[in-house]
């Protein structure tokens, strides 16, 4: 199949939304190629890394080479720093964004090409047991008054008690906590002051295994257990504070304890998300397009991600993270004009009803309706630019007056009919077998299955589309009306949909073609639907001869 592009207007500039350690990196390795700006809302580029002293990077603790960075980045060309800034509008398409915000009272409009994400995460502000003593405080807290020098070392006030998993939360989020806790502890602990770690569970992988025993080997009391502190809030000056766990009970009086907050994005009111038409995942942050190979990519083109907006980063995968982006950005911004491969979908307005559909369920936003001032009817038109071609929103067309310009309804029906003129040419086969397959994951798989001869079934004839999703009821019963034996789907799995929600619509296709076939008596078990995946390549051979068993 020849691939036909075409070419559509491209700005050579990146809008970087977040002056963290993401948004400085990206920003100072972009300026060499194109014209970026910055916009960060607070008063101070860092973010929350910029009162942080040292960091843990790969097995040792270091200066915070942040200040450094933000050197570099003042005396670097080619990039405009916007500080105090609110993001007010962002509209166009991929490669001609237009950005509306405000700056330090000045309303300010760029045009940028792409854009980039790098909001990064903050703590929640949770209280323990509702505790709002002041020597109650978050890691926030405890390195501002670290850095600041009014966290002073007394001879009979130099206890600091460490909380670690007072919250629940998932696993990255506990990982990125306890390194940060055990770095403040170890400083603390390198300051005078004696320290005592409360912990259910210490999560460090890979290096981190390095900072717990340097933790230890420091001479911090860690004490292991289902903990509960008793805190005293009726009065304010009493830092009493009882411990009571299986390994102790015991009463101390500490100048803080330091809480591990739960870890949050910082597009808290979604007003980035909501602007950008980005996906959220389901703990808030941002969705990226695939984990595996479009970490740094979204649903819509030439919008980016980069840092801990999309989940808990350490610093070390932060830096390289923001080296993705930088490359990503690049790739997509590096020729005159913005190359689109023409695979996306075409409306036939004569077919067309305005049902609106299509625009519900397309996971790129590209479907919008125009309502025609002088007739007053809705008119669906489809963004060739952001359109990727999953073909999902022709599949739920109730008049077929979606198509792909690629793999349409009709050349799956051509494939069809003339894979039975084969088929009636054939004697003493066993059962016929149609099978569809997602163009990605699953169709690696298969490939890589023929490709090492591990399986190979003269009954078995396959079409590609470009999405399971794309797949409707018509185009599942239709071979079983040519006489099929049965229809195999082979899609990606969920969480590995390049198409972001293809996998789960091809879920509901089957359940409801086989609540179909049930009500006209056929058996839906004619019907089978396999998720696969190139590293589990070898279930398909079993999962192919179950189904053929099934449907003798």
């Amino acid at each position: 199949m020849v691939k036909n592009f075409q070419e559509f207007p491209l700005k050579h500039s990146v809008a970087i939304i977040g002056g963290g350690l993401a948004g400085i990196m990206i920003s100072i390795e972009l300026s060499k190629y194109f014209q970026i700006y910055l916009i960060e809302k607070e008063p101070e580029l860092g973010g929350n890394l910029i009162n942080v002293d040292k960091i843990f990077i790969e097995g040792n603790i270091i200066p915070n080479p942040l200040i450094n960075l933000i050197d570099l980045l003042h005396n670097t060309d080619k990039i405009d720093i916007n500080l105090n800034s609110k993001i007010n509008d962002i509209e166009g398409d991929p490669g001609n964004y237009s950005i509306k915000f405000t700056s330090r009272n000045e309303i300010k409009e760029i045009n940028v090409g792409a854009i980039c994400i790098c909001t990064g995460l903050s703590e929640k502000n949770i209280h323990y047991n509702n505790n709002v003593k002041k020597n109650v405080i978050n890691h926030t807290k405890f390195v501002s008054l670290m850095k600041n020098g009014k966290l002073i070392c007394k001879k009979n006030e130099n206890l600091l008690i460490f909380l670690n998993g007072a919250f629940k939360e998932n696993e990255l989020n506990d990982s990125v906590s306890n390194i940060y806790s055990l770095v403040n502890a170890i400083e603390a602990k390198r300051k005078g002051f004696e320290v005592i770690y409360l912990y259910e569970n210490i999560n460090t992988p890979f290096f981190s295994e390095n900072l717990y025993r340097m933790a230890r080997d420091s001479g911090i009391q860690f004490i292991r257990g289902n903990y509960k502190l008793n805190i005293d809030s009726r009065n304010p000056e009493n830092n009493i504070v009882k411990i009571n766990s299986e390994n102790l009970n015991s009463t101390f009086a500490p100048i803080y304890i330091i809480l591990s907050n739960p870890l949050q994005d910082n597009d808290i009111d979604n007003t980035i998300g909501l602007l950008t038409e980005i996906k959220k995942s389901n703990n808030n942050y941002f969705k990226t397009l695939y984990n595996k190979l479009y970490q740094n990519e979204t649903n819509q083109k030439g919008i980016f991600l980069a840092g801990s907006c999309i989940h808990p980063m350490t610093f070390s995968q932060i830096v390289q993270h923001s080296r993705a982006a930088s490359l990503a950005i690049y790739k997509f911004l590096k020729n005159d004009k913005l190359e689109i491969e023409q695979t996306w979908a075409e409306i036939i307005q004569n077919n067309c009803i305005g049902c609106k559909n299509c625009m519900h369920v397309c996971p790129f936003n590209a479907i919008k309706a125009v309502k025609d001032e002088h007739n007053k009817q809705i008119t669906i038109q489809i963004n060739q630019i952001r359109c990727r071609g999953c073909g999902i929103c022709s599949s739920i067309c109730p008049t077929d007056a979606i198509q792909l310009k690629l793999y349409s309804d009709e050349e799956i029906n051509t494939a069809l009919n003339k894979i039975f003129d084969v088929f009636k040419n054939r004697t003493n086969i066993g059962p016929k077998i149609i099978t569809y397959i997602c163009m990605n994951c699953a169709a690696f798989s298969y490939d890589l299955i023929q490709l090492i001869e591990k399986y190979k079934n003269p009954n078995m004839s396959c079409i590609k589309v470009t999405c399971a999703g794309k797949l409707s009821p018509e185009n599942i019963i239709k071979p079983l009306l040519l006489g099929a034996s049965g229809v195999l789907i082979l899609k990606c799995p969920e969480k590995s949909c390049h198409h972001s929600d293809g996998s789960t619509k091809a879920e509901n296709l089957i359940f409801f073609t086989k609540e179909l076939l049930n009500s006209i008596n056929v058996n839906h078990d004619r019907i089978e639907l396999i998720d696969l995946l190139s590293i589990n390549y070898n279930i398909l051979e079993n999962r192919i001869e179950q189904f053929i068993k099934k449907i003798r």
